[in-house]
């Protein structure tokens, strides 16, 4: 990782190899031609021989979903912009540009392909100075300043067709940060009703009770508030608050387990595979959690899901939870013993306590990559 960052940052784009598995890749190549089929595309204006597709929900999962190792190559917190899908056709080219702010950084991923690989390259100017020529395996990403760095495609020869998704984003922390969603309201995601499931009769109050007397003793040891960019960074302006890691399948980590796995079955029907992660949340005065996403690549092959929260208190002051769609806030039902379900793809956070002390369980619903 530390030598993807350095490519990314010397030479403003990085050739991630075998980055998506192949039987995903198939499977992403197979809903294109689906929507291609139900006539949901539409005919490319910058390579009109192709069809494409804008935001469809599930290159849009795709954007959330590796939000989070993009992160970690480019090293930037990045908030994400837009899905592109396109399936190239024979006799297409691509003409040297660079893209506009919404694509500040961006990814492109081979889905799939018959024939010859078809070389993208990467240069520093319309004269395609110090131009590199990459070869893309199905899998493969090429993550790169869109923006900055010149990249083009020349005629497509020897091939019958090409599957490409484009996953763009903006630098959180940047001068184009404003384009996040692309200035719409948010991305093509559930709607209102699959938003969320809430669960109000799977806590008593003296459960919840016993919980917080149990983990907020001094006696037990607690986690540091880590950001989920799998480096162990700590940063208390985006999330202050104390953790105790639970076993997954036992006592309020199992009971919650089982209620994401109904809910699942009820609802959203993921491929979800098991439980992973207990932990009690401890919130102080002052506390907070920025608005960000749960899903990124667990263990292995295990894609964070469906995320499971219990409220076990509402004594304090502020700390309401919310799940972000754009600009939106939504505040679902949160009082004492709630346990809330929702797609940990979607955006949400705590606000700031400002009085007393909030705690909640969580944990999360996993599987492979999102189909």
């Amino acid at each position: 990782m530390c030598d993807q960052l350095s490519q990314f940052v010397v030479d403003k784009y990085v050739h991630l190899k075998d980055f998506l598995d192949k039987d995903n890749c198939r499977q992403l190549t197979e809903e294109l031609r689906r929507l291609i089929a139900e006539q949901k595309t539409v005919q490319d204006t910058q390579c009109p021989k192709s069809e494409a597709i804008h935001g469809a929900m599930v290159f849009d999962k795709l954007l959330i979903d590796l939000l989070p190792h993009f992160e970690k190559a480019s090293g930037k917190r990045l908030y994400p912009t837009y899905s592109y899908a396109r399936l190239y056709a024979p006799g297409e080219e691509l003409a040297n540009h660079t893209d506009r702010e919404s694509c500040e950084i961006s990814a492109t991923l081979t889905l799939g392909f018959e024939g010859d690989v078809w070389p993208i390259y990467m240069g520093d100017d319309m004269e395609k100075t110090n131009a590199s020529k990459i070869e893309m395996g199905v899998g493969d990403a090429v993550l790169y300043r869109g923006r900055e760095k010149y990249h083009w495609r020349d005629v497509y020869t020897e091939g019958k067709w090409q599957a490409q998704v484009f996953l763009h984003y903006v630098d959180a922390d940047g001068p184009c940060r404003e384009w996040k969603f692309d200035k719409r309201p948010g991305l093509n995601l559930p709607h209102e009703e699959m938003r969320y499931r809430v669960y109000q009769d799977i806590l008593t109050p003296e459960a919840c009770d016993m919980l917080i007397k149990l983990y907020t003793k001094d006696a037990v040891p607690k986690e540091p508030p880590v950001i989920g960019t799998g480096t162990g960074a700590i940063d208390l302006t985006i999330r202050n608050v104390s953790r105790v890691m639970l076993p997954t399948y036992k006592d309020i980590g199992g009971r919650l387990a089982a209620v994401g796995m109904a809910a699942n079955h009820n609802a959203w029907k993921f491929d979800i595979t098991h439980a992973n992660q207990a932990e009690f949340l401890i919130y102080p005065a002052g506390g907070r959690y920025q608005a960000h996403v749960d899903t990124f690549m667990a263990h292995g092959d295990d894609c964070r899901k469906l995320t499971v929260l219990a409220f076990l208190n509402d004594d304090f002051k502020g700390g309401k939870f919310f799940i972000q769609d754009g600009h939106n806030k939504h505040y679902p039902p949160q009082t004492k013993g709630t346990v809330l379900v929702f797609p940990s793809f979607l955006m949400h956070g705590v606000e700031d306590i400002e009085e007393g002390e909030r705690c909640s369980v969580v944990c999360w619903m996993v599987g492979k990559f999102f189909k």
